[in-house]
């Protein structure tokens, strides 16, 4: 069986890493190549290469200290992230949108610290693994890649490769229940406790929390942009669940993103018969019983109309960290001019143009989706690049405003105004159509060159509520640096600070008690 190894020989921690991995006793089976930062055959088409032709990929992800020196960031592929026989390895925690289809609690995933000896213990059990998948032939198979035109010739055994990839990484877990802890980030010492409990108790399942601070907090300022990528990061450890236990304090109610995760459960739900649809429970810590409680009679999340559901696509599909780069508004320009320039040239200069994007669009249509499928993609696509009234209807959305992706955002009323209570049910809901709008309606009169100056000069800001009541704010630099993969497209970086890699930048922001 083939092997090959991606790491930064730049990245002393890596180096370390790779000499503990090829000691393990399970690599005898393999044929291992090692590709380093140093290498002629380190670049992307290596890379995607290899995902798709070798039994397994190991690619070392670790962010150094200094983000300037050479990593395997500039290099990935959205592969990493697709297909199951990927291990991706880090000394360090990922960032936010690497999300390999192998995760554990000893994988770097969502952490912040975890042992060399564990994650080597997971790394050891993933290997075993797919070694015995791919002995008994219940793995899905690889594809004979040998260079840059073979990607054309292909694309369809690729495109399958990765709907298989995840069809088998769902049957693998298959059988086990998967639950989520909707909880405060305040209270996670206590959901720790109680989650090693539940799973104690309910051995066979799968018992998910994202710990604070690994996405954001309530007291964080961002842009709406960055708000609802992280929302759809969420979603991601949602969708696939059958149960959400709330883990029920007297401040649950009062963030928006707690409220946001409720939300996600009836984003899923939607479509799903009632058997299908994730459940809502509760748990009281003080409760003499301590067991988790239907929600019928507390705080549940009405059905999504059809435009509130229109609604979260747009916004799931317009802030995807692998898609929507900071080159996103430059892309959104030149729509623009390209419609123009059909609409004002010649009839020559006007054809040979919508040729042009015509063939490019079918190129990036997925060559497996039914023929009619493709067909409708492609008229609805060019009629953007086609018809001016079309494309600024597309346009108008907020997704493409510039203050959803630079303006920041802070809830400065708590609680928030998306949970609201019912006269009717005696209940606490959600209002769905306020939740949605909140990020934009919630921007703050500051950029974030000014935030850090009042950081600096050790200054407060003041706001003023929907009341009109000045309130007056303390401003700290958020201590978890968090960072966001994006992708070298054709052969360019997309951000100019480091190579594929992101910071993101937050301040916490806290009411200042009078």
């Amino acid at each position: 069986m083939r092997l090959t190894y991606f790491y930064s020989t730049e990245i002393d921690d890596s180096i370390k890493l790779k000499n503990q991995i090829l000691s393990l006793q399970v690599l005898d089976n393999f044929d291992v190549t090692l590709i380093d930062s140093n290498s002629d055959d380190f670049s992307q088409l290596e890379l995607l290469i290899a995902c798709h032709r070798d039994d397994i990929v190991i690619v070392d992800c670790s962010i150094p200290d200094d983000i300037a020196v050479k990593t395997v960031y500039p290099i990935l592929v959205a592969q990493i992230n697709m297909l199951d026989h990927v291990l991706v390895v880090s000394k360090t925690m990922l960032p936010l949108n690497i999300t390999p289809q192998r995760q554990g609690y000893d994988s770097p995933r969502f952490k912040q610290d975890f042992s060399d000896k564990k994650q080597l213990l997971w790394i050891e059990e993933q290997i075993k693994d797919l070694h015995q998948a791919i002995s008994k032939g219940t793995h899905y198979k690889r594809i004979p890649l040998k260079g840059y035109q073979d990607l054309e010739k292909y694309r369809l055994e690729m495109e399958l490769m990765w709907d298989n990839s995840h069809k088998y990484n769902q049957a693998r877990n298959s059988e086990k229940k998967k639950v989520f802890i909707s909880y405060r980030s305040n209270y996670y010492d206590e959901v720790f406790k109680y989650k090693k409990a539940y799973e104690k108790k309910h051995p066979d399942t799968i018992v998910r929390i994202v710990e604070p601070g690994i996405l954001c907090s309530g007291e964080e300022t961002l842009s709406p942009m960055r708000k609802w990528m992280l929302v759809f990061m969420l979603e991601a450890k949602i969708h696939d669940i059958q149960e959400l236990i709330i883990y029920r304090t007297p401040d649950y109610t009062e963030s928006w993103w707690t409220c946001a995760e409720l939300v996600m459960v009836a984003y899923n739900n939607w479509g799903r018969t009632e058997e299908n649809k994730i459940k809502i429970k509760y748990y009281v810590p003080e409760a003499e019983e301590q067991e988790e409680v239907n929600i019928d009679n507390l705080l549940m999340p009405y059905n999504l109309d059809k435009q509130q559901k229109n609604r979260l696509d747009r916004l799931a599909a317009n802030t995807r960290p692998d898609t929507m780069g900071p080159e996103c508004m430059n892309n959104i320009e030149q729509m623009r001019s390209i419609c123009e320039s059909i609409n004002n040239s010649n009839f020559i200069v006007s054809t040979l143009l919508k040729w042009s994007i015509k063939r490019m669009l079918k190129k990036s249509i997925p060559a497996s989706l039914p023929a009619q499928e493709k067909k409708e993609m492609l008229r609805k696509t060019m009629k953007l690049y086609t018809n001016p009234q079309s494309l600024d209807t597309y346009l108008a959305d907020d997704v493409f405003k510039d203050s959803f992706w630079n303006r920041l955002s802070y809830q400065i009323e708590w609680t928030t105004p998306a949970f609201i209570f019912d006269e009717n049910k005696m209940k606490y809901t959600i209002d769905i159509d306020t939740f949605l709008n909140a990020p934009m309606q919630e921007i703050i009169p500051f950029t974030e060159q000014e935030l850090k100056r009042k950081v600096e000069q050790k200054e407060t800001i003041k706001v003023y509520n929907k009341d009109n009541h000045e309130c007056e704010l303390s401003v700290t630099l958020c201590p978890t640096k968090r960072y966001i993969w994006l992708a070298t497209r054709m052969g360019q970086p997309t951000i100019k600070d480091a190579p594929g890699l992101e910071i993101i930048q937050t301040y916490n922001i806290e009411k200042v008690e009078s």
